[in-house]
This record gives C-alpha cells, structure tokens and sequence, in this order.
C-alpha cells in the first residue's frame, strides 16, 4: 500500500498557518477557562479553603493574551488580591505574626477566637 501526497502550487501555506494558530489559541482558551471552572468548583467545595468574602473566588479569571498564551489570574502570582498567592503557594517559611493596632491578635475559630 501507497501514500502519494502532492501539493498544488496555488496551496496557501500562510492561510492554514493562520489557521492553526487560531485553532490552538481557541484550544487554550477553552483549557484555561475549565481549569478557572474546575478551581472555582473545588472553592465552593471547601476543598481549597474556606472563603469568607467570596473575593478572590470572583477575581479567578482566564485571560487570553496572545494567541498562544492564556494567563490565570485570581489565585497565583499575578493575582491583583495579595492574599491569592499565599493561599495557593504558602508562604515562603514560618514567620511571626504581630498584631498592629491592639496588644494580641484574636483568630476567629469554630468554637470562638484564640487569642
């Protein structure tokens, strides 16, 4: 068995280039907007963490910012909510926690607060 391939000289190149690169931007649009989907799912899950104001949950978006590259912004580096970047990478090592206007920090738990 034989495969015989020939290609017309009028056969535009550019145009189905064009194309594919159109074709893998939709493709990657489509990837980041399901892991967007799939991150706000596991949110509303609790499986993440728990969130209070429902601020960064809204923030998570998926951007496309050329055809080849969609960018996540919400809960990593990028994030215009500062706190997005600990949550989802933590923190670069312990630190201490200092309260700024009162003598102890009070953190509010299921039973009541821990000072």
């Amino acid at each position: 068995m034989g495969i015989e391939v020939r290609i017309n000289q009028n056969f535009d190149f550019a145009r189905i280039s064009r194309r594919l690169l159109k074709l893998a931007g939709d493709t990657l649009s489509v990837i980041g907007w399901k892991y967007v989907e799939e991150t706000q799912k596991a949110i509303k899950e609790k499986r993440l963490f728990r969130s209070r104001t429902g601020n960064l949950f809204q923030s998570i978006q998926a951007l496309p910012e050329s055809e080849t590259r969609v960018v996540i912004f919400g809960a990593g580096k990028n994030s215009h909510l500062e706190y997005g970047k600990f949550l989802e990478f933590g923190t670069e090592g312990p630190y201490v926690i200092r309260p700024k206007e009162r003598k102890a920090l009070s953190i509010p738990t299921s039973k009541g607060f821990i000072f």
